[in-house]
């Protein structure tokens, strides 16, 4: 283990306190790290120094997590590939710094927490008959009539998202998605522009770190199935396996159906979810508000780079002549 001392250079460019990593992880989970992508307690310690070193080394990232849950969540969403995750680590900063539904994550915004006990997104307490957290989302909360609502719903899912990955259970075993689509309409669709949907939907992809295990979607309107042809045509492969269409509750296998929201039509109350999760997100508000202190010096990259353009998510920061050739989980 290496000194405190040596620990201390790395804080100029850190937002949070940088850390010896000691492991939180439980023995069922540290197994499946392991049989998953090879995670040992040798392989965690020399990466997170890894990533640190290329860090305070990068003159393109001024500011940034450097604390080792938020290095390690990067190296596990990408099993420990070092150029894969770095790329992902540097791309989120330059889009945290371009959108600000992802770098200004204040819960006190308007409607924030209307949009939370309306269920637009709440996360199960428990796990999946296979061991993952589970977040559920009902769409229709979401009126298009609310200003703004789109990036207002974002922001909301990226703060909840953030406080379920500051949990390395959560960054091993993963998440399924359950979304509720029954009600919507194409006024939900068109609450932003279709090019800004594809742009934002795309670095998301790619930045995101999160291992992402299934997405359930119940009960898709068919007049509005031309929707889900143009997402799929422009979707990473892995990830539109990984999606499910579903008639009715009775076809869910990964929990049972009672378990999910009432608002979903289970029996568990979207009330007392909300209410926790407010209570997380307060919590958790001064931490988040933190993010904002992250920053790249976009002007050392190229135009396409620092606007988050999807043409430039094909090709590495460091060598733009470079495909990135390894999927996502």
């Amino acid at each position: 283990m290496m000194a405190s001392d040596d620990l201390s250079k790395y804080q100029i460019k850190s937002i949070t306190p940088v850390d010896h990593y000691v492991c939180s992880l439980s023995e069922e989970t540290q197994k499946r790290a392991f049989e998953e992508f090879g995670e040992t307690e040798e392989l965690r310690q020399k990466s997170i120094k890894e990533i640190r070193d290329w860090v305070l080394n990068n003159p393109r990232i001024e500011k940034c997590r450097l604390d080792s849950k938020n290095i390690l969540r990067y190296l596990r969403h990408h099993n420990y590939d070092m150029d894969c995750a770095k790329e992902s680590f540097e791309r989120a900063l330059i889009f945290r710094q371009n959108y600000e539904f992802v770098g200004d994550l204040d819960f006190e915004k308007a409607n924030m927490k209307e949009l939370l006990e309306a269920g637009l997104i709440t996360v199960l307490p428990g796990y999946s008959k296979t061991g993952e957290r589970i977040i559920c989302s009902k769409m229709s909360a979401a009126s298009p009539k609310t200003p703004n609502v789109a990036f207002t719903g974002m922001c909301l899912a990226t703060q909840v998202f953030e406080v379920l990955l500051n949990d390395e259970e959560n960054q091993v075993r993963g998440f399924h998605y359950i979304f509720d689509v029954s009600g919507i309409t194409l006024r939900h669709y068109f609450v932003l522009p279709f090019t800004t949907w594809f742009k934002v939907l795309k670095n998301c992809e790619r930045t995101y770190s999160g291992r992402h295990r299934g997405c359930h979607v119940l009960n898709f309107p068919g007049p509005l199935i031309f929707i889900i042809k143009i997402a799929f045509k422009h979707m990473h492969e892995k990830m539109r396996n990984g999606i499910k269409f579903y008639s009715n509750l009775d076809e869910l296998e990964i929990i049972d159906k009672d378990e999910l929201p009432d608002v979903l039509g289970g029996k568990t109350s979207i009330q007392n979810l909300a209410d926790y999760w407010k209570k997380k997100l307060t919590e958790f508000r001064p931490f988040l508000l933190n993010y904002s202190n992250q920053k790249v010096n976009l002007d050392s990259y190229s135009s396409s780079v620092a606007n988050c353009e999807v043409k430039s998510l094909a090709h590495r920061i460091e060598n733009p002549n470079a495909k990135l050739l390894k999927s996502n989980n």
